[in-house]
């Protein structure tokens, strides 16, 4: 208990810090923000989340452009959170990768964002993304409602 209260103090005092002083977080320190997962095939999405996520809100932002190893590469980064698109190369493999992630119980706690043009496909799974408490956000999107989901879901988790 007393290094998770030891390292909380450490973390607070330098995010504190950086914002005092308006440096830009180096990449440890942007780890303390949040390791944020994107997957998703449509390049302008991928530079959007991360110009807005990595260079405006300092998250380190890693990217996935298909499906294939998408589940595996979840799960060997670890990230904080995951943004995933449903329809992937002109299909809604997103349903698959979500079960993959949901099934595994490494990568189930791993909160889950679903960012998708796929209205009818995300009302139709919208009791099951409710089970497992995953969030949906139908583009287009506000990016100020992206932001509102990512926050509570991200920064230094304990014993990792």
């Amino acid at each position: 208990m007393t290094k998770r209260l030891t390292t909380l103090a450490f973390d607070v005092r330098t995010l504190e810090a950086l914002v005092k002083d308006g440096t830009r977080m180096s990449e440890q320190q942007r780890r303390l923000r949040g390791r944020l997962a994107v997957i998703d095939d449509d390049t302008a999405f991928l530079e959007l989340m991360h110009d807005l996520l990595e260079d405006e809100e300092d998250f380190e932002v890693l990217i996935h452009r298909d499906w294939d190893h998408a589940y595996e590469f979840v799960k060997e980064q670890s990230p904080d959170l995951v943004i995933l698109d449903i329809r992937i190369g002109g299909e809604e493999c997103g349903w698959t990768i979500l079960n993959l992630l949901t099934l595994d119980p490494i990568t189930r706690p791993i909160p889950i964002v679903v960012c998708s043009a796929a209205i009818q496909s995300l009302h139709g799974y919208q009791a099951w993304l409710d089970k497992f408490g995953i969030c949906a956000l139908p583009k287009p999107f506000d990016l100020e409602m992206l932001l509102e989901m990512v926050g509570p879901c991200t920064g230094p988790r304990w014993g990792r």
